[in-house]
């Protein structure tokens, strides 16, 4: 059983390969599934049947949506409804929300290479 500090596993989709993975997911330990999508009970109750959590939405590809799923400490987004637009709008939601915070470096490392022309061997 999934605890409440597990990293999060998103997925979009209200269908039966969503269900299939969401249920896939489930089996592997260490994280919660997310299942997010349109209100229907009967999906709902087929989701928290394998495990999962499912977040009901009007609209499954929107910020909110995704915001309440749990998106910014989501391991994985996998967006599988038969709608190719919902998808791809819900993966460019999902990167935007998790884009890669600038490194900050700690000292200053003087270049190994200095002075080499190419610091990678060229093979011939």
């Amino acid at each position: 059983m999934a605890e409440p500090g597990d990293p999060v596993m998103i997925v979009v989709g209200g269908g039966a390969i969503a269900l299939g993975t969401a249920q896939e997911l489930c089996a592997l330990q260490g994280h919660r599934v997310v299942v997010l999508w349109h209100r229907d009970s009967d999906f709902a109750r087929a989701v928290e049947g394998i495990g999962a959590v499912h977040i009901a939405a009007a609209r499954p590809d929107s910020t909110e949506a995704l915001d309440r799923a749990g998106v910014r400490h989501a391991i994985t987004v996998l967006a599988l409804s038969p709608d190719d637009q919902l998808n791809l709008h819900a993966a460019l939601l999902a990167r935007d929300a998790n884009r890669p915070r600038p490194m900050q470096p700690r000292a200053s490392i003087p270049h190994a290479f200095a002075g080499c022309s190419s610091p990678i061997p060229m093979v011939r």
